[in-house]
């Protein structure tokens, strides 16, 4: 028996602890996944220091200018190259947008958006290591904007003030009471500067190519005016966790249906009172969220977020170490290897950011077979070891797919479409996507553990401020559970944990055998 088939066989059984997938002891052989589909292994990153929890990033097998400046920023930051080489991830994939896709499976096209989540403690650099790698993107969008300020703007706002100067005019000759001789013509012509006016409330905010905290309706608009394309962008996403949580929803739920359709570049309608609605034919959303530890296990304890289909398609990982300490003789980021870097992103921006056609990828038929065999392995594993993680597991084969459109991209340039995806590039594609399937299981374990410790302790706090018992309604109110039902099923598991009693305390009047259920702390 493997080590996850083991920890898997112990959550079952009840036991406690915390899960450690070791990636070597991933498959029942023992092979790992990478090589259980074909893939030879991961090479060793060069000067690396990791935790002792996760096995370092795969560094190696970002392509050229992209690994280089992952590693450089690793340095100058002392960080682990874990967390640069997420940013570096997910940069890339925000300046394809949903402009460079890949014939995935059979009549399927796959984009190149990623959903990255990295989990860094407070101190770690995170911030200072997201900075440099997003610094094309920023600059871009500022760019971009200003244009827009200078050439387009003014232009824009003359329109806008000549269409409502003229349905201010036409207004008035429908409010006189002498009989209009031409009034289905004038109707007409009112109904075209009202589009007119309304397509000009899409174009007078300029152009923007991501945005950091946003509530959903406010994201939807953002789209709305940016061709249905937005990245999702943060250093420190503790609002951003907050707003997924629900934070602007007065009925408790979560905040994450916009996300969700995003991904998969699914058609999205927003109702508006009072205005017409907001309707795309396709969104596109990629994330780079940086978060410490404390918001990450809020994830974790929401069951909406947890099972409802936005974390099992984020790449998630957590990266424990402080910096390393200051070395005088590192001289920053070669300003040569920054430009680049700078170019490489810009020209992807242009290319696939800014209005135009989608271009295709063509996967060779090496890298088909690689990534079939990978998808195989995943399918033979699902039904045994990976059994408790199939609505995660079903989304692996699927990120590696993703993450070929952004080596290949990064490789390539502008000039991608034009080239076939390699073997090397599916194997290099799959090593990342089994890393972060790796750190996936690695944070799901702990998660089990230390969600349950912690939704016990406020139960056991509530219990504590009622010495006279409480009911499960009272759970729900302070938010504990979901709803009334969730905190029933959360007040039985507790006392079969041995942590409550519960008592059947007839109802004042009560016919026919009606109860309340109280709960009590086990050692009164």
């Amino acid at each position: 028996m493997n080590r996850i088939t083991k920890n898997i066989n112990d959550i079952d059984a009840g036991q406690t602890g915390q899960i450690t997938i070791s990636p070597e002891k991933l498959n029942n052989n023992g092979s790992g996944t990478a090589a259980s589909s074909g893939v030879t292994g991961t090479p060793e990153p060069t000067d690396q220091v990791e935790d002792d929890l996760s096995r370092p990033f795969p560094i190696d097998r970002l392509p050229g200018v992209m690994k280089d400046m992952a590693l450089a920023v690793s340095k100058v930051e002392r960080t682990p190259p874990t967390i640069a080489a997420c940013c570096a991830l997910g940069i890339t994939s925000m300046a394809l947008g949903k402009r460079l896709r890949i014939n995935s499976h059979p009549g399927k096209i796959c984009p190149g958006n990623v959903y990255i989540l990295c989990v860094a403690p407070s101190g770690s650099n995170k911030s200072e290591t997201f900075r440099p790698i997003a610094a094309p993107l920023y600059k871009f969008q500022a760019n971009q904007i200003a244009s827009w300020e200078k050439n387009d703007r003014p232009g824009l706002l003359q329109q806008k003030k000549f269409h409502e100067a003229r349905i201010k005019g036409l207004d008035k000759q429908f409010s006189d009471e002498t009989e209009l001789p031409n009034v289905d013509q004038l109707k007409t012509e009112m109904e075209q500067h009202i589009r007119s006016l309304d397509d000009l409330k899409n174009k007078v905010d300029g152009p923007r190519f991501f945005a950091e905290n946003i509530t959903s309706e406010a994201l939807g608009v953002l789209l709305s005016k940016n061709d249905g394309c937005i990245g999702s962008l943060s250093p420190d996403a503790r609002e951003v966790i907050d707003v997924l949580g629900g934070r602007y929803r007065n009925n408790g739920k979560t905040d994450e249906g916009l996300y969700i359709k995003g991904y998969s570049l699914e058609p999205y309608t927003l109702d508006r009172l009072n205005r017409p609605p907001l309707i795309l034919n396709e969104v596109c959303l990629a994330t780079l969220w940086l978060v410490q530890p404390d918001k990450f296990a809020e994830i974790l304890r929401n069951k909406s977020l947890r099972q409802g289909g936005l974390l099992q398609r984020i790449l998630v990982c957590q990266s424990d170490l402080l910096p390393r300490p200051i070395d005088r003789t590192c001289q920053g980021i070669p300003p040569e290897l920054a430009g680049k870097w700078e170019t490489q992103i810009n020209d992807l921006l242009m290319a696939f950011r800014l209005p135009g056609d989608v271009s295709i990828l063509t996967p060779s038929e090496d890298a088909i077979k690689v990534l079939d065999a990978h998808y195989n392995a995943l399918l033979e594993r699902r039904a045994g070891d990976l059994r408790l993680f199939n609505d995660f597991s079903t989304r692996w084969n699927e990120q590696a797919w993703r993450i070929c459109v952004v080596l290949h991209a990064a490789r390539y340039g502008p000039q991608a479409a034009n080239y076939e995806v390699g073997a090397e590039t599916a194997q290099a594609a799959i090593a990342i996507a089994d890393w972060f399937a790796d750190e996936q299981l690695r944070l799901l374990g702990w998660s089990r553990e230390k969600a349950d410790e912690y939704t016990r302790q406020r139960v056991l706090a509530l219990a504590a401020q009622k010495p006279d018992g409480f009911v499960a309604a009272d759970v729900y109110r302070k938010r504990i559970a979901a709803n009334a039902e969730q905190a029933r099923e959360l007040l039985v598991k507790i006392e079969k944990e041995g942590f409550l009693q519960c008592q059947r305390i007839p109802r004042p009047g009560g016919k026919g055998g009606w109860f309340s259920e109280k709960y009590f702390p086990a050692n009164l």
